[in-house]
């Protein structure tokens, strides 16, 4: 990985793209749950949506990412839950 984030101040997906790495992304699993962890995190109560995935490069595995979703979304996107 050090030979793709020369920059570790910027996101992953930055410093991926600006050096043109062809990826394949590998969706492992969906998560949705509570965290009193995240909670704290976020300052916002769950559930929270979560995944992993793997990122290969040349038919070999280059990292594999674990993220959460924030709550905020919620405000641009709806309340997928409610209805609202």
């Amino acid at each position: 990985m050090d030979e793709y984030l020369q920059n570790r101040s910027l996101p992953i997906w930055a410093s991926l793209t600006r050096l043109r790495t062809e990826l394949h992304r590998d969706v492992q699993g969906i998560y949705y749950g509570y965290s009193p962890a995240l909670e704290l995190a976020f300052e916002q109560q769950g559930p929270f949506w979560g995944r992993h995935y793997l990122f290969w490069h040349h038919g070999q595995p280059l990292t594999l990412i674990y993220e959460v979703f924030s709550p905020y979304l919620t405000r641009y996107l709806g309340n997928m839950l409610s209805g609202k």
